[in-house]
Parts: C-alpha cells; sequence; structure tokens
C-alpha cells in the first residue's frame, strides 16, 4: 500500500493550490527528511516560513531537521477533536477554543487554562499536560505576529481530498490514479487562471462605503 502526501496552500486569492505531491511505502521521519529536501532543492533552497501539520512526530521532527527556523502550527481542527476523544469532556471545549483562537495576553491565557484545569479536575491527565507544554505551537497569544495567511487547520487538505472523489474512484491502479490526480490539478490551474482574469478586468469591488476614496487608490495603484 502506498500514501498519498499533499502539501498545499494558498494563492493570493486564498484558494487552494498544491505545490507538491508524493506516492510513499513508508510514513517515517527519514520520508519526510528526503521529502523536504527535494521540496527545498525545488524552490532554490528557500524554506516556506511557516508550515501547519496535524501534529505527526515524523513529521515534525522532518520540518526542524530541513526547515529548522519555519514557523510550526499545529492544526487546530485535529487537537480539538483528540480532545473530545481523549478527554471526553463536551463544556471542556468552550475553554480550549478561548485559549487556542482568541487573541489575548499571555496572563489571560494562563488564567483560562488554570481555571479549565481546575474545573475539570485534570491536573494530573497526562495529555492536556503536554498540550499546555506545546501550546506555543497552537496558542494564538504565542504565535501571533507570524504569517499563517489566516489558515488555521489543515482542514484544506481535507477539501482537496474530497474534491479529488471527482476524479478518482477506489477501482483505479496507481498509473489511473495519476492521470486523474493530475487532472484535479488542472482544475485548481483553471480556477485559478480565471480567477486572475476576473479580478484584473472585472469591476472592482468595494469593501466599505467609501467608494470614491477605495476607487482613486486602486486607480494610483
Amino acid at each position: 500500500m502506498c500514501l498519498f502526501v499533499v502539501f498545499s496552500s494558498v494563492n493570493n486569492h486564498n484558494q487552494t493550490i498544491v505545490f507538491a505531491t508524493a506516492l510513499v511505502s513508508k510514513e517515517n521521519e527519514d520520508t519526510y527528511v528526503w521529502l523536504l529536501e527535494q521540496i527545498l532543492e525545488a524552490v532554490e533552497r528557500k524554506p516556506p516560513v511557516s508550515v501547519i501539520t496535524d501534529g505527526d512526530l515524523a513529521v515534525k521532527n522532518a520540518i526542524h531537521r530541513i526547515f529548522p527556523n519555519a514557523r510550526h502550527m499545529l492544526c487546530a481542527w485535529h487537537l480539538l477533536h483528540n480532545a473530545i476523544s481523549i478527554v471526553a469532556i463536551p463544556d471542556l471545549m468552550l475553554y480550549l477554543k478561548k485559549c487556542m483562537l482568541d487573541d489575548i495576553e499571555v496572563s489571560r491565557f494562563d488564567e483560562i487554562w488554570n481555571e479549565m484545569v481546575t474545573k475539570f479536575g485534570l491536573e494530573e491527565n497526562n495529555w492536556i499536560k503536554e498540550l499546555y507544554d506545546k501550546r506555543n505551537l497552537w496558542a494564538t497569544t504565542l504565535t501571533r505576529g507570524n504569517f499563517f495567511a489566516r489558515i488555521r487547520t489543515t482542514s484544506r487538505c481535507e477539501a482537496l481530498h474530497s474534491h479529488m472523489g471527482r476524479f478518482v474512484h477506489s477501482r483505479c491502479n496507481l498509473t489511473g490514479f495519476v492521470q486523474q490526480f493530475q487532472m484535479c490539478l488542472t482544475y485548481f490551474c483553471f480556477s485559478e487562471v480565471e480567477t486572475d482574469f476576473e479580478s484584473k478586468y472585472d469591476h472592482f469591488v468595494m469593501q466599505t462605503s467609501l467608494r470614491s476614496f477605495e476607487k482613486s487608490i486602486i486607480l494610483r495603484s
């Protein structure tokens, strides 16, 4: 069985783009190190500013080895999903979301976290302890000032997988899969070209009531 790995991001229209894919036979650290090295070579040794992953340890270690200066963030959706399945306290989510998503001061973050731990008796919960130790990888309070293109989750990859279902079915062999996936990428490329054209030649979309002011800025730029 082969694993299909997708490296994706967003373009200037906030559309999903795929800049690298790979079929691998093993999902371990050495495999990801090799993949990231190939990507680094393809982009002329210019590493990414930031990376978002689902928290897989092999991926994390590979990122630290190949992109040591990239800011690494953990996927918010996966963390919340794990909290539901591991801790299994519904009201806990309100506190976790505040700690994770609210742009608050560090002191306020610690207040909310300590209140949550005390209220639900999680002082000895190992998963909660480990989550707090990794807070600089998921808390907005500790990641602000870093560029993530407004992405907090790996859900764009999940959406890509769903979209691939329009082109790829379970009966595809390896050759057919590659051909069908290429059709999927062609669709994404066409959408980007189409949006580029519309942004250049369509009517301006004003964002405030100051239409004349906005239009003058656009024309000058």
